[in-house]
């Protein structure tokens, strides 16, 4: 079995109305290192520079190709996050937020 992770720390959004974190870059770092060298992980990814939705979609891709049945597969994001109310009776949904410079609609993971 190989394990694998990807992690994703959002500090800066340039959007005004999102508060800039200060932290989740440093964590997703962090939790990368313990993961690679101290929990022989066979890769943990940490993505913290210039992080956008498709360049988190094109490691996941990456990923997806290279993992086996029976494989681990960790994904850790650290950054803000949004929650829009369902109609009814279904769930609310859940996104998250790794780049605010466009619509959500269109960055949203």
């Amino acid at each position: 079995m190989k394990r694998y992770a990807l992690l994703v720390g959002v500090d800066e959004y340039h959007d005004d109305r999102i508060l800039n974190l200060h932290c989740c870059s440093r964590d997703a770092q962090r939790t990368a290192f313990t993961l690679n060298d101290l929990l022989g992980f066979d890769e943990a990814l940490a993505l913290t520079q210039g992080v956008s939705t498709d360049k988190v979609m094109d490691q996941l891709h990456r990923f997806g190709r290279r993992i086996k049945s029976g494989d681990l597969f960790l994904f850790f994001f650290a950054g803000h996050g949004k929650t829009l109310s369902a109609k009814d009776q279904e769930p609310d949904q859940l996104f998250l937020l790794p780049q605010a410079d466009a619509g959500l609609c269109q960055t949203a993971l």
